[in-house]
């Protein structure tokens, strides 16, 4: 029987945004890989994809937005759960934010507490939230 999937892709562009994610999870038994934009974030979960238990998605990376990062992941992976985190959803984003199927979005800045509970909410730990 295989094991189930134990890595996370998480896309920040603010590098230590996606090393603290790491360093959060990785304690919890999950891989993190960490990217830093949208492309590298698309060509992460193509190349992971039979790996990926969730992805963390930040909404405003330079070369394209988490939503498009994740209608793209969706399309091919409609099986990863998707978080977005943000400090704020831009209003030009908000209806295309509406239209996925966001399994959590993840406020900035947050708490060690609640991500881990979004993990353990989404499956992907043995913790309980």
């Amino acid at each position: 029987m295989p094991s189930a999937p134990r890595s996370v892709l998480i896309a920040d562009d603010d590098r230590d945004i996606g090393i603290l994610l790491a360093r959060i999870m990785r304690p919890l038994g999950l891989t993190p890989i960490v990217v830093t934009n949208g492309a590298d974030a698309i060509a992460a979960a193509r190349s992971h994809a039979t790996e990926l238990a969730a992805a963390f998605l930040d909404i405003q990376m330079p070369d394209m937005t988490g939503v498009d990062v994740a209608m793209a992941m969706h399309r091919v992976l409609p099986q990863v759960p998707i978080v977005l985190l943000s400090a704020g959803i831009p209003a030009h984003l908000t209806s295309n934010v509406a239209q996925l199927p966001l399994a959590g979005f993840l406020q900035k800045p947050f708490t060690l507490q609640a991500v881990r509970t979004l993990l353990a909410q989404l499956g992907v730990t043995g913790a309980t939230p």
